[in-house]
C-alpha cells in the first residue's frame, strides 16, 4: 500500500511539472532540450520569428519576471504586404513567424518570453530548475530601483572604477538581484556590467567600448539601455547555478539572450539570442 501511494504521488508531479513529456527525439542532457524567444501580442498570443524546426513541441513560455504560461502552437503566419518589417505588438498580425495561443495565463503585449519544450528544465523525467518568484527593482514606474550602497562598493573594488550610475532591474524573494551598473570612462575605454547577485555570489557580464555598445546606444548606458527580466531559474545542485532570460531595449532595437552563470560569470547563450527591431513608427 505504501508503494502505491509514493508512486501515485510521483506520478501526479510528473503531470504536473510536464516533466514526464517526451518526444521522439528527446535526450538526456537538459542542454539538448528545445527552447525560443518570441514577443506578446496585444491579445494573447507570441510570436516565434525564427524557423524554428520542431515548434508544436512548445508548449509552456516563461515572461515578465518569472510568470509561467502554457501555449498552444497555431501555425506559421505568413508576412502581409502591410508588414513594416518591426517585430512589435502593433505590427504582429503583418509579420511572419510561427504563432502560439495561450491557453492559461496572461501575457504582457510587446514583451518578449521564452517558449520551451515542457521537459526543458527537467533530466530523466525530473526537475532539475525551479522557476524564481521575481519582481521589478522599482514596481511603481518603469525607472530602476535603488541599488544598496554595498552592492555599489563591491563593484567598484571588483572592477577598480567608480560607479557614476546604477539600477536594480529586479529582486527575488531571498537575496537575488539583477543589477546594472555603469562605470567611469578610462583612457577612452567605456564600461558598463550587468550583474546577478544571490545571497553569497557574484555573476557579472562586462560590456567594454570605445564609442557605442550598440548604434543607438552611446554614452550612457543607464539612460539608453531598459533591461527587463524574462525569468530567473535556480538549479537544484548548487554547482550547475542559474538560467536568467533578459531583454535589453534600446530606441529602435530590443535583444533577448539567455545568461548562463559559472565561475563568477553570466555567459550568454548565442544559439538562443536573438534582435527585434521595434523603432517607433
Amino acid at each position: 500500500m505504501k508503494n502505491f501511494v509514493f508512486l501515485l504521488i510521483a506520478a501526479m508531479i510528473f503531470l504536473m511539472t510536464g516533466c514526464n513529456e517526451k518526444s521522439e527525439n528527446s535526450m538526456p542532457d537538459i542542454e539538448s532540450l528545445g527552447g525560443a524567444f518570441g514577443y506578446a501580442s496585444d491579445d494573447n498570443r507570441i510570436m516565434v520569428s525564427d524557423d524554428y524546426p520542431n515548434p508544436k513541441e512548445l508548449t509552456t513560455a516563461y515572461g515578465n519576471y518569472g510568470q509561467t504560461l502554457s501555449v498552444e502552437y497555431v501555425g506559421w503566419q505568413e508576412r502581409t504586404d502591410d508588414d513594416d518589417g518591426r517585430e512589435t505588438s502593433f505590427n504582429f498580425d503583418n509579420a511572419q513567424g510561427h504563432i502560439y495561443r495561450v491557453v492559461s495565463g496572461q501575457t504582457k503585449a510587446n514583451d518578449g518570453y521564452f517558449l520551451t519544450r515542457s521537459d526543458y528544465f527537467c533530466y530523466d523525467n525530473e526537475p532539475k530548475y525551479d522557476i524564481l518568484k521575481m519582481k521589478p527593482g522599482n514596481a511603481d514606474s518603469n525607472e530602476y530601483g535603488k541599488v544598496p550602497a554595498k552592492d555599489i562598493s563591491k563593484m567598484e573594488r571588483r572592477r577598480g572604477r567608480k560607479v557614476t550610475g546604477s539600477g536594480l532591474i529586479a529582486q527575488g524573494e531571498n537575496s537575488e538581484r539583477l543589477e546594472i551598473f555603469q562605470f567611469e570612462t578610462i583612457d577612452g575605454e567605456m564600461l558598463y556590467s550587468l550583474v546577478f547577485m544571490d545571497d553569497k555570489d557574484v555573476y557579472i557580464e562586462d560590456y567594454y567600448t570605445n564609442d557605442c555598445w550598440r548604434a543607438e546606444d552611446c554614452g550612457n548606458a543607464i539612460e539608453r539601455i531598459k533591461y527587463d527580466l524574462i525569468f530567473v531559474a535556480k538549479s537544484r545542485y548548487s554547482y550547475v547555478g542559474y538560467k536568467i532570460g533578459v531583454s535589453s531595449w534600446a530606441p529602435e532595437s530590443c535583444a533577448h539572450e539567455l545568461l548562463e552563470t559559472a565561475h563568477g560569470r553570466l555567459n550568454r547563450d548565442d544559439d538562443y539570442w536573438i534582435s527585434r527591431y521595434v523603432a517607433p513608427t
